[in-house]
C-alpha cells in the first residue's frame, strides 16, 4: 500500500470515528432515572442524547440507580444504561456510598474503555470522571447547570469559611484545571469561574439550557385570564411567599407547580391569608406545554437563578414572564421587550403583575419577542450543534 493510499485510508478511519464517537455521560452524584422520572424530568433530560443519537453517536448513562433504572429503557431508546447500584452494593450510610463512588472508574472499565469522551451533568460527582479520564486516557468535558461554590456564596455568604465550602472551592479548582473543556449555562457563572478559579476564557463554553421548541409552542387554549402560573421548585430562593404578598390585594390568583421543602409553610400562608391559590404539585415534563398555554403570565420572583429552564419554556410557549432583576434572569429578559423585570419585594412584584396583567398589547409584544429569543438562543438544533461543535474540537 502506497504512502497516499495510507494517508487517504488513515483519514477516512478518523471521519468514521467521528460519526460514530462515543459519549459517556456520568449522571450528578446521587441521581438516578427513577429520580428524573419522579421529578418529571426525564423526557426532557434525555432530548438532546437521543438525538445525538440519530446522528450516529452512541451513549452511555451510568446512573446512581439500581436495576429498577432498567424499566426506562423502553424510554430512553438506544442509550445504553449502567446503573452504579448493580454493580457496588448501596450502603444506608451516605458517607459509604461516597467513598465507594471513587470505585466506580474500576467498576465500569467496560463503559470507560470504549467512551471517547466524558461528560459530567454537573458539578458534584465530577470526580469520577477526572479519575476516568486520567485512568483510561480519555477527554472530559465538566458540564455545569449551576456553579457549586458560586452557589453556596449566593445561599450562605456568612458561612464561605466553612469546611464544606473550602473542600468544594478546592475539588472544583482541581476539576476546572484538569478537565478539557467546561460548559456552564449562564454568563454569570462562566465570570466567576473565570475570575475565581483562573480559568482561561476559551476553555468555558456558555451553553443554555436547551428547549424543545416544537414541543413548547403557543397552543390555542382558553386563558385563564385572572389566574397567574408559578413552575419551579418550593424553595426559599424561589421568593415564592414575595409573590403571594403581592396578590394578597388584587384580584388575581395563582397557581404553583413544583413541590420542595417549603410546601407546608406556604400551604400554611395561603390558608392563613386566605389567598386564591392552588398547589397544584408536579406534572410529567412533557404535559407542560398544556398547562402553561392556559395562561396569561408565568412568574418567578427568585433571589438569584442560573438558566430557569421554566422561565424559557414559557418564553417558548409564547407566554408573557415576569422574572426578578437578578443573576440568572436579567441576562434573559430585556425588560418590556422579551419579558418584564421587577425587584424581589412584594411591593415591586405587585406592581408587574399589575401592569402586565392590564396591558395586552405589552403582553402581545412579549410572547412574539420572547418566543423569538429562545428559538435563536435556546432551542434543542441550536445547542446541539454548540455541544457537537466543543466534542469534535477536543478529538
Amino acid at each position: 500500500m502506497g504512502p497516499y493510499v495510507r494517508a487517504y485510508a488513515l483519514l477516512c478511519f478518523k471521519k468514521i470515528k467521528q460519526l460514530n464517537m462515543n459519549i459517556t455521560l456520568l449522571f450528578t452524584y446521587g441521581i438516578s432515572l427513577n429520580e428524573w422520572h419522579n421529578c418529571g424530568l426525564i423526557d426532557r433530560e434525555i432530548e438532546i442524547y437521543k438525538q445525538l443519537i440519530e446522528k450516529d453517536y452512541s451513549v452511555d448513562m451510568i446512573t446512581y440507580g439500581d436495576r429498577s433504572d432498567f424499566l426506562y429503557k423502553g424510554k430512553v431508546g438506544k442509550i445504553n444504561i449502567s446503573p452504579v447500584y448493580e454493580r457496588i452494593k448501596k450502603s444506608k450510610y451516605n458517607a459509604m456510598n461516597m467513598l465507594k463512588s471513587f470505585f466506580i472508574p474500576f467498576k465500569f472499565k467496560d463503559v470507560f474503555r470504549t467512551t471517547d469522551i466524558i461528560k459530567t451533568n454537573q458539578m458534584n460527582g465530577s470526580w469520577v470522571g477526572l479519575m476516568a479520564k486520567y485512568i483510561y486516557k480519555k477527554k472530559l468535558i465538566v458540564r455545569c447547570g449551576f456553579e457549586w461554590y458560586r452557589d453556596a456564596y449566593l445561599r450562605r455568604r456568612k458561612n464561605l469559611s466553612s469546611l464544606k465550602n473550602s473542600l468544594a472551592y478546592i475539588m472544583e479548582w482541581i476539576v476546572y484545571k484538569l478537565c478539557d473543556e467546561i460548559i456552564i449555562s449562564n454568563e454569570e457563572s462562566l465570570k466567576f469561574i473565570s475570575k475565581n478559579f483562573n480559568i482561561k476564557p476559551e476553555k468555558i463554553h456558555l451553553i443554555r439550557n436547551y428547549i424543545n421548541t416544537e414541543k413548547f409552542r403557543p397552543l390555542n387554549k382558553t386563558k385563564k385570564y385572572n389566574r397567574l402560573l408559578y413552575i419551579g421548585r418550593l424553595e426559599n430562593v424561589k421568593n415564592i411567599i414575595s409573590i403571594l404578598k403581592a396578590i394578597k390585594e388584587t384580584p388575581y390568583g395563582l397557581d404553583i407547580t413544583g413541590d420542595g421543602k417549603e410546601k407546608e409553610a406556604l400551604r400554611n400562608f395561603i390558608s392563613d391569608n386566605k389567598l386564591d391559590v392552588e398547589l397544584l404539585g408536579t406534572f410529567p415534563n412533557n404535559e407542560l406545554p398544556e398547562i402553561i398555554n392556559e395562561y396569561n403570565v408565568l412568574i418567578l420572583a427568585s433571589i438569584y437563578e442560573n438558566s430557569p429552564k421554566a422561565l424559557l419554556e414559557a418564553m417558548s410557549c409564547g407566554i408573557p414572564v415576569i422574572g426578578t432583576d437578578v443573576d440568572g434572569i436579567r441576562e434573559i429578559i430585556r425588560h418590556k421587550e422579551n419579558g418584564f423585570l421587577c425587584r424581589t419585594d412584594a411591593l415591586s412584584i405587585n406592581e408587574a403583575i399589575d401592569t402586565v396583567m392590564q396591558d395586552s398589547e405589552l403582553r402581545q409584544k412579549m410572547s412574539r419577542i420572547g418566543r423569538q429569543y429562545v428559538i435563536e438562543n435556546c432551542s434543542l438544533p441550536r445547542i446541539l450543534e454548540k455541544e457537537i461543535k466543543i466534542y469534535k474540537k477536543i478529538i
